[in-house]
């Protein structure tokens, strides 16, 4: 319920590629805008039986809580300041892609990184094939951490 046209794009369209029934719902046009709660907009989907719910959602944690009332899959497209997978994915597929072995690979996320989602999940993915628990997603600049923040880019970025 968090607007992007990007991930919304991405994933209709790819469900549409696999044959499957896709419905978009908008925040705007959804009982949301009239006060209905996240839980009760799950439990009404809940009820029409899908198989995958893809979530975009203001709210950090909204996807996890989502998973306790429905029996779908629940695939989290970004929530607030929190995470973003999926994009985490594709970057790990298209850095794969190109590279092959990740193994030892010195990536430089450039951006404001405090803030973004994206390299909050970029930084908690997996470095020896499994994945932190959830919700211990570790800040960027805690000590001991791989990843060096800067905010100067003029010059050589070394680890």
């Amino acid at each position: 319920m968090e607007p992007s046209t990007r991930t919304q794009s991405s994933f209709e369209l790819a469900g549409k590629r696999l044959s499957a029934d896709v419905i978009n719902i908008k925040e705007s046009s959804s009982s949301v805008s009239k006060g209905e709660s996240l839980k009760d907009t799950i439990l009404t989907l809940e009820s029409y039986r899908p198989d995958i719910i893809v979530m975009r959602h203001p709210r950090v944690g909204a996807s996890r809580m989502a998973t306790r009332y429905t029996n779908a899959s629940v695939v989290n497209a970004g929530d607030g300041t929190g995470e973003h997978p999926t994009q985490c994915l594709l970057d790990l597929y298209s850095l794969r892609r190109v590279y092959g072995d990740l193994e030892g690979l010195k990536v430089a996320i450039v951006g404001d990184i405090l803030r973004s989602r994206v390299a909050r999940s970029t930084y908690s993915a997996p470095q020896d094939g499994h994945r932190r628990p959830p919700g211990r997603t570790a800040h960027p600049h805690a000590a001991g951490d791989r990843i060096l923040g800067r905010a100067d880019l003029s010059g050589p970025v070394r680890p």
